[in-house]
């Protein structure tokens, strides 16, 4: 990597407060952006991000297109399967919902029923399909999943009420939540690691 001088590695840049573009759209920031900084000073090397689909980024990553990826990804056995993951953080998958919401909406269980909103790639795609099973096993209705291509999106669908609740990992729902008048983010209902992949 150091021969390099320096690399280019693969980043959904729309997931604040983990990486999302400065004011000019072009300068990255967040948390990874700042592990990044602290990775070139010890490197010696220069970290450049792509911005790609988060969908993408495994398939850049086993095709040999980048040789790193930065993205808020969780660390889960199936993505281990393709590739290999440097923990660095833990937070919790959580429910954003409209403030007046925010007592019925608060765990996954509380979803059956519901139309939530997903970030297609993510983990809380598989975790409302095994709840909507376990929903309809137990009586109640199924859950309605509509998955999104980005964190933007799926946010201004719960504003304009096309869904009831988004499923998101809790810190960048957190800082969603604090950005935006009238959502709230539920307490985390399922730990799990964060990656460098």
């Amino acid at each position: 990597l150091q021969d390099k001088k320096s690399i280019t590695i693969a980043s959904n840049v729309k997931y604040p407060p983990f990486e999302f573009y400065d004011t000019d759209n072009k300068t990255v920031l967040g948390i990874d952006r700042e592990i990044a900084d602290g990775l070139e000073k010890q490197l010696g090397i220069d970290i450049e991000f792509e911005n790609i689909a988060f969908d993408a980024i495994i398939p850049g990553l086993v095709s040999g297109r980048y040789e790193m990826a930065m993205s808020a990804m969780t660390d889960n056995k199936e993505r281990q399967q393709e590739v290999d993951f440097v923990d660095y953080f833990a937070a919790g998958a959580g429910v954003l919902a409209h403030e007046d919401d925010a007592d019925k909406y608060a765990t996954l269980e509380d979803m059956c029923g519901t139309t939530v909103g997903i970030v297609k790639g993510t983990t809380e795609v598989a975790q409302a399909e095994e709840q909507s099973k376990k929903c309809e096993a137990g009586g109640d209705d199924k859950i309605e999943s509509i998955v999104f291509p980005g964190q933007n999106q799926v946010i201004l669908a719960l504003q304009n009420d096309r869904v009831d609740a988004v499923l998101m990992d809790s810190a960048p729902g957190a800082y969603a939540a604090s950005q935006t008048k009238g959502l709230v983010m539920s307490k985390p209902y399922e730990s799990q690691p964060f990656g460098i992949v």
